[in-house]
Formats: structure tokens, sequence, C-alpha cells
């Protein structure tokens, strides 16, 4: 039920703008991370396996990316390929894997949520744009290159980031996993309320946008090329003689602060479970002889 949450968001094209951070929440599935004692009587984690509640293990889902073109010529995600009637893409949920990942030493793209590429607000993920005149022939998008989105700067790719502190959540102590939650919350506090100032101001909402990401970059390592990744929409978006060009730029960070809030949740989620482990570690080792 909760997958289905942000599965029907995505298929409607909603952006952030139109989504609130308790939908977010509820849309990712809860992490499932038991604990055992071991002979010292120290919890351990005990990752159960889980089958993806979106795909329910199929790994694909329907297409979101060019579900709302009439006729599309090309999708990165599905290829275009028809399955019973519906184009099929690897689920964004599980990346495609059927089951989701350890939390400890995999997260969600804060590029991409898992698509592996960005969608194109210039061409509106067509590849191609169509002139008065042009005969029905189109003339490849700038932008993405007739890819018909752009590929993700944040996991080049390949769909997940490793978790905080490197997939190495297990080894760190009490301290600094509270010190990461604090950056994290702030940082979420910074990614929703963010917004735009228009009025051709692009490049400073860009700078303040990608500089929320400085400190905490070094708790969670994937966040060090968004400014990277938000350079390239900007300057994939902010093209000359566009219509709407203002609410193309909205588009694109509402997308941007969509995809990074998606992140941000999961790790909190698994902060929180290595907080409360290492809690109780600290509470055993204080009491042992």
């Amino acid at each position: 039920m909760a997958a289905s949450i942000l599965f029907a968001l995505l298929l409607s094209g909603a952006t952030d703008a139109q989504i609130p951070l308790a939908d977010i929440e509820k849309g990712q599935p809860p992490i499932k991370m038991g604990t055992k004692l071991d002979a010292k009587g120290l919890q351990q984690f005990e990752i159960e396996h889980q089958n993806c509640p979106a795909c329910k293990g199929r790994k694909l889902l329907e297409c979101t990316h060019c579900r709302s073109i009439e006729k599309p010529k090309k999708c990165p995600e599905c290829n275009l390929k028809l399955v019973n009637k519906k184009r099929l893409a690897p689920c964004y949920l599980c990346a495609g894997t059927g089951k989701l990942a350890n939390p400890l030493e995999t997260a969600p793209c804060p590029g991409c949520m898992s698509h592996a590429h960005f969608p194109c607000h210039y061409c509106a993920n067509r590849g191609e744009h169509h002139w008065v005149g042009s005969g029905g022939s189109g003339q490849k998008c700038t932008t993405c290159k007739g890819y018909a989105a752009m590929k993700c700067t944040v996991c080049k790719g390949s769909r997940v980031v490793p978790s905080a502190f490197n997939g190495k959540l297990e080894k760190q102590s009490l301290k600094k996993l509270n010190a990461a939650k604090d950056s994290l919350l702030r940082l979420m506090r910074e990614v929703e309320s963010f917004r735009l100032t228009g009025k051709g101001k692009l490049r400073k909402d860009q700078k303040r946008f990608s500089g929320y990401f400085k400190k905490p970059k070094a708790y969670f390592p994937p966040l060090k090329a968004i400014d990277a990744h938000v350079k390239k929409v900007v300057k994939g978006v902010n093209q000359p003689n566009v219509k709407d060009i203002e609410k193309r730029h909205r588009d694109a960070f509402d997308r941007m602060k969509f995809y990074t809030l998606n992140y941000l949740v999961h790790q909190k989620r698994t902060l929180e479970a290595c907080i409360s482990r290492a809690e109780f570690n600290q509470k055993v080792a204080k009491k042992a002889p």
C-alpha cells in the first residue's frame, strides 16, 4: 500500500510542489532491520529478505517516463517494448532487482530516484522538438541530445548509491550517527522549504540549493555529486526563447527536491535504526564487568 502512493504520484507526473514530505515518507516501505544478540549480549543486525512491494518481485513496473506522451518515439526506460499492451521499465523502488536492498549498504539515488536518468524538461522527454513549418520532422533536443532524458550525474546509471558513511554504518560510533542524523534533518528542512526566487535569478537559486549539501556530504558521500547534477539540470532547462521557461525551471527543481527527499527519508530511517542499536550496545557495554 505504501509503495503504491509514490508510484501513483510518479504516474501522474506530480512533482514535489504537490507532494508533502509526509506522503513521501508514507510512500516508502518500512525498513525491516531486525537484531539478534551475540555472545556478548550486543545487538547485531539481521536484515530480512523482502520482495519488492511495488513490483512484487517481478522487477518491472509500468513505465512512468513516457506514459504521458501520446506517440513516443524513444524512451530510455522501457525502450517502448510492450508486454500485455503495457510499456514496462525496471522498478524504481528496487532498482529492477525484485527485492529491497540492504539499507546499511545501499540507498536509492538522490539524483534520479533509481531511474538511472533525470527527466528532460526542455523537450518533455520526447528527445526532439517540432517547430512550425518543419513538415512533421523533429529537431534533436539540444539538452538531452535526443536521448529523451538526462543521464544521471549522481549514480551514473547504476540506479543506487552507497548508504551513509559509504555503506559502513554498522561500524560508526553513536556520536557520529547522531551527528549525521542532525545534519540530515537540517538538510531535509532546507530542501523541503526551498522555493525558486524567479525573476531571472536562476543562477543564484542554483547556488543556494547546491549550498545546502556542502556539510552533509561528509556523512553522505553521494551528495558530493549534487552540485554537478544541479548545474547540468539548470543548464539544460535554461534555454533561450522557450515558452513557459519559469514553469520549466520550477518543475525541474521540484523534481530534484522530490528525488532528494526520497533519498533523505530512506537514510533517516536507516540512521534511526542504527542509533537505536548503538544506544542499546552502549548501555550493555557500561554494565559489563
